[in-house]
């Protein structure tokens, strides 16, 4: 019975290699960068990174938090750690001065000094009075330059007028006190960063569904500070009215998009590269994630795009896609991109929450 153990688990682990191989020898790179597994995690999502290096992952429907560590410096996290599980929907992920932030659906929870307790965490609730609705209810965090959690609190339902706090990115001290929304008329943002030199907000925000295969687009927003409105549900894209809605007023008070992506690529998480770390060519570049499509009659998304910035760090001057080969011709999907993060040397991590994939890009100059 143990020789036949033995062989199942090589069997399993040598199909499994070949497959991770065999998706690896699909997705497509410009030239110069190269792609491997780095970690498999369930259900990979948001990902943040500490000074030393640990990789922490959040997750969806596997409800688990883990950490990855290279601790032989061979470019593979061979020791991961589950430091968090039952938890309801934990997709947001941040870490800060020795604390990892994790966001649920309802609550923002903290663990303080998360690297000396990998294995015997302290998870304690900062913020347990968020809407408690299951649609676009999971998670982004992001902690701002002001020493405040930011989130998003996403529209419950497809399209419909909505009340504060939904539609919403909202904000927190980091001891969960004063509540603030910075942001609305958003559906469901998965997906933001503060410019390192600006602190403007760039996010994404996916479109409604019902509208068809090629409306609305999806988004990737901007904002120099708080206050603003950006639609949702009257208009979208580039201040186009709903007419599904009876809305009787302009777009003009709402601000348009600064890149409408094809409908239902589903763009989650962004990073950008700074520093000339990730090829020069690319620095000042906003990277999203497109998770794809699951509502089209011909599949679309499943890649990583690109929007290139100006000197002055606003406006976007070339656009493109970056990394693609997830969804194969015949229609087949081979992985879905959620997340991006760029770690101190200025590689690239990417969360695939169907395989459980971490993939990192690397520039060889």
């Amino acid at each position: 019975k143990m020789k036949i153990f033995l062989f199942l688990l090589l069997s399993i682990y040598f199909i499994s290699y070949a497959f991770a191989n065999d998706i690896l020898k699909q997705i497509t790179l410009p030239e110069g960068f190269s792609i491997k597994i780095y970690a498999k995690v369930p259900n990979a999502r948001q990902m943040a990174i500490s000074p030393n290096g640990t990789l922490f992952v959040g997750s969806r429907a596997a409800g688990k938090v883990y950490a990855i560590q290279d601790h032989n410096n061979d470019g593979y996290g061979e020791t991961i750690t589950e430091i968090a599980s039952k938890l309801r929907l934990p997709t947001g992920i941040a870490f800060n001065n020795k604390s990892l932030y994790i966001g649920v659906i309802n609550k923002i929870l903290v663990i303080p000094e998360i690297e000396k307790n990998l294995n015997s965490p302290v998870i304690k609730v900062i913020k347990d009075d968020l809407p408690n609705d299951f649609h676009h209810g999971w998670k982004y965090l992001k902690i701002g330059k002001d020493n405040r959690i930011y989130f998003n609190i996403g529209a419950p339902c497809n399209v419909c007028e909505v009340k504060d706090p939904y539609a919403t990115i909202a904000s927190i001290k980091l001891d969960g006190s004063d509540f603030s929304i910075f942001a609305r008329g958003v559906r469901n943002s998965v997906g933001f960063l503060f410019h390192p030199i600006t602190n403007d907000l760039w996010f994404t925000d996916n479109g409604r569904d019902g509208l068809g295969d090629d409306l609305p687009p999806c988004e990737l927003n901007h904002s120099d500070g708080p206050g603003y409105h950006f639609g949702f549900p009257y208009c979208f894209g580039n201040n186009i009215i709903d007419k599904t809605l009876s809305y009787k007023n302009t777009c003009n008070q709402f601000i348009p998009t600064m890149v409408d992506f094809e409908a239902h690529v589903a763009p989650l998480g962004i990073d950008i590269s700074t520093g000339n770390l990730f090829s020069e060519s690319l620095n000042n570049t906003i990277f999203i994630a497109q998770h794809g499509s699951w509502d089209r009659s011909k599949k679309i998304g499943y890649r990583i795009a690109y929007a290139k910035l100006n000197d002055e760090h606003k406006k976007i001057i070339e656009k493109g896609i970056f990394a693609e080969g997830w969804l194969k011709k015949n229609g087949n999907v081979l992985g879905r991109p959620t997340d991006i993060l760029f770690n101190q040397s200025g590689d690239m991590f990417i969360s695939d929450d169907l395989l459980g994939n971490i993939y990192i890009i690397q520039y060889q100059n």
